[in-house]
């Protein structure tokens, strides 16, 4: 029953990316990363009490945002409608969380990055599901955000997939980590390994 509001940059191609943002952000996190995906069928959403999306996340219940992950179902059978068939979810922060715990349900999702994420954000555990995932895992972090530095430094080792993890320096929390690293372009990189 949420409305939810996406941006998809239609391409023809079998893999779609999801790119998913963190709390108090939108969908317009990655309107400078998704120029460098334009050969891939991609969907930014905002998440449900975000952006453009029905409802207000300060209101919401852990409950509410564990139900993001409906929104991300949405968000892959509109790119499944359009033409891809496997798919690659980057998210931040709570959407790293929603990431994760997706793929981990998805035999298709065949590459997660996971930028910040924590053991728990607003409800959204991602360590019971990530041993579940055995696609690729690429795990983003800066050495200062210490909450995400423990929790991603825990979440490898207690992953069974292809797995990375990738640590930068003062480089802040998210898609933060775009403005000073050369984060989008490692993204890129990881993107085309995956999908070979």
């Amino acid at each position: 029953g949420m409305g939810i509001v996406a941006s998809h940059y239609a391409a023809p191609s079998e893999v779609g990316i999801i790119l998913l943002h963190q709390l108090n952000l939108d969908r317009h996190s990655y309107d400078e990363f998704v120029g460098l995906l334009k050969e891939y069928n991609t969907i930014s959403i905002d998440f449900r009490g975000h952006g453009e999306s029905d409802g207000d996340w300060k209101e919401f219940s852990d409950d509410n945002f564990i139900a993001m992950q409906r929104d991300v179902a949405a968000a892959k059978n509109a790119l499944r409608e359009s033409g891809s068939s496997k798919f690659v979810i980057i998210g931040a922060s709570i959407g790293a969380n929603s990431a994760i715990n997706f793929g981990a349900k998805e035999d298709d999702v065949i590459g997660v990055g996971a930028l910040s994420p924590g053991l728990v954000y607003r409800g959204i555990r991602s360590e019971h599901l990530v041993s579940e995932y055995t696609g690729n895992l690429l795990i983003v972090v800066s050495d200062e955000d210490q909450y995400s530095y423990e929790s991603s430094q825990h979440l490898f080792e207690a992953s069974s997939a292809v797995k990375e993890l990738k640590v930068y320096q003062n480089a802040g929390h998210g898609t933060n980590m775009f403005e000073n690293t050369d984060l989008k372009v490692y993204l890129v990189q990881w993107v085309r390994k995956v999908v070979g």
